[in-house]
């Protein structure tokens, strides 16, 4: 994945980049970038005993990455061992990719 500051400059990349591979352009200003509902944060922290944290706690960087960082990781847990991670992500009231520390990948949609 390719991040770019705008669409302006994901279509010139487009046109005159030379891309030689097949690759996803992110054009910060036309990101959508889903977070977590509280209601879902509570319920993880409440089923998981303080395992599970939302991903975006997790990493940092600077505010202009921001709508990135949101992209990939707004949505996703990420919980301590992989017991925790299965329990809260098929649970109904959780219900949402979680990934352990080790990298395993629990996802509710596939």
């Amino acid at each position: 994945q390719v991040v770019v500051d705008d669409a302006s400059t994901a279509q010139k990349l487009l046109e005159k980049g030379r891309l030689t591979q097949r690759v996803t352009i992110i054009p910060l200003d036309k990101v959508y970038a889903p977070s977590l509902p509280s209601s879902v944060v509570n319920a993880a922290d409440r089923m998981g005993g303080g395992k599970a944290k939302p991903a975006l706690e997790l990493v940092g960087s600077a505010d202009h990455l921001q709508a990135a960082l949101k992209y990939a990781f707004g949505t996703s847990l990420v919980c301590q061992d992989a017991a925790t991670a299965r329990r809260l992500a098929f649970s109904r009231e959780v219900s949402t990719r979680c990934v352990t520390l080790d990298g395993d990948d629990f996802n509710p949609s596939g």
